[in-house]
């Protein structure tokens, strides 16, 4: 079957300096019988006569077509299907997750029902700090699996926050809650929508370190979660995290950081908190089809907002404030991401990897 194709980019400054290496993680049908995808530098040589794109369902596409670039898209490929075959690429998430598995499957059996269970069923009997700590180690055991290259900027500002401080930032995937929590040895948690509490272990997981599920569509329930977060920052020491955005980015190296909702900032607002914002890029593939021998994942740390600093704005300028800031930085991390699969840097070990030490 012959049909046409449109591939929109952000690579198109790339174009001319001899870089040609893209994968499609995605294929998806739009109008006039065309496709748009989200393009991932990883493996597949793209050249003005022929290439293969890879779509997540392991949908592999020979075409030919012409290289154009404009200032809306950067890179458009107009090119003609010639031959569709499938390839077994789940099969490489199948191996990720049974390696992650195989290394680690008696510490998480062995931690759900010792004690992950009983924790999260009582939570009352036993103290946050107990609770957070022996989940922040066994999931440093899990991250280390994910062969993490880690850059990251300004740790100093989640190391030394006050106890009581809101993080926001961009949200890519569930990966972003486990590095979080390997990285922050002060107890935090997380303000997440309905559908994570579902999410094998990770449901668990959040409700064992007192995370709140919030339901959008539901301006009660709603309330009530902010209500009981701020209740909880009070008493209990705690920070949390919150992704603004609503949802994960789906497309995050063809889309840009989505609208922060304001709402989002009442709960810093009514304890007088501290605002930690930073931005993360790379952790959706930690847990896609792909199986590199190292995953390229950067965080930054901004320097915490004090309430005397933002209490007079209104929310919605502050929103404003912390998107730009945090979006203007996600978009500096898709070209080191970018050139660090470019260069195949993807094929070797990880050299700087990811290894935060556990709580004692």
């Amino acid at each position: 079957m012959i049909s046409s194709i449109f591939v929109s980019g952000r690579l198109g400054k790339y174009i001319g300096e001899g870089i040609r290496l893209l994968e499609v993680d995605r294929l998806v049908p739009s109008n006039q019988g065309k496709y748009e995808t989200d393009l991932i530098p990883v493996r597949s040589m793209l050249s003005e006569s022929s290439t293969f794109y890879k779509a997540s369902d392991g949908t592999l596409a020979i075409i030919k077509g012409r290289l154009e670039t404009d200032k809306k898209h950067g890179l458009i490929v107009v090119a003609e299907v010639e031959e569709i075959f499938s390839l077994p690429e789940k099969m490489k998430k199948f191996i990720k997750i049974s390696r992650l598995l195989l290394l680690n499957w008696y510490k998480i059996i062995w931690a759900y029902f010792t004690w992950m269970l009983p924790y999260s069923k009582h939570i009352d009997k036993y103290p946050l700090n107990l609770r957070y700590k022996k989940l922040r180690n066994l999931i440093i055991d899990v991250c280390k699996c994910f062969r993490i290259e880690f850059k990251c900027e300004n740790m100093q500002y989640l190391i030394n926050r006050k106890s009581q401080t809101l993080l926001v930032s961009n949200h890519l995937s569930v990966s972003d809650v486990l590095l979080l929590i390997s990285l922050s040895e002060k107890p935090l948690s997380f303000i997440a929508k309905k559908s994570v509490k579902k999410i094998p272990f990770v449901g668990r997981a959040l409700t064992l370190i007192d995370g709140l599920f919030l339901d959008r569509s539901d301006v009660k329930q709603a309330v009530k979660v902010f209500l009981l977060a701020e209740k909880r920052m009070k008493e209990n020491d705690i920070s949390y995290c919150i992704y603004p955005e609503g949802t994960r980015n789906k497309y995050p190296l063809n889309s840009k950081v989505g609208e922060f909702h304001p709402g989002s900032l009442k709960v810093a607002y009514k304890n007088k908190a501290d605002i930690l914002p930073y931005a993360e890029f790379g952790t959706q593939t930690l847990l896609s089809n792909s199986n590199e021998r190292s995953n390229y994942v950067a965080m930054k740390f901004f320097k915490p907002i004090s309430f005397d600093d933002y209490g007079t704005n209104p929310t919605p300028m502050e929103a404003t404030f912390i998107h730009q800031l945090i979006s203007n930085e996600v978009e500096l991390m898709k070209d080191d991401y970018v050139k660090y699969y470019v260069a195949r840097k993807n094929k070797k070990r990880p050299k700087n990897k990811f290894s935060p030490v556990k709580s004692k």
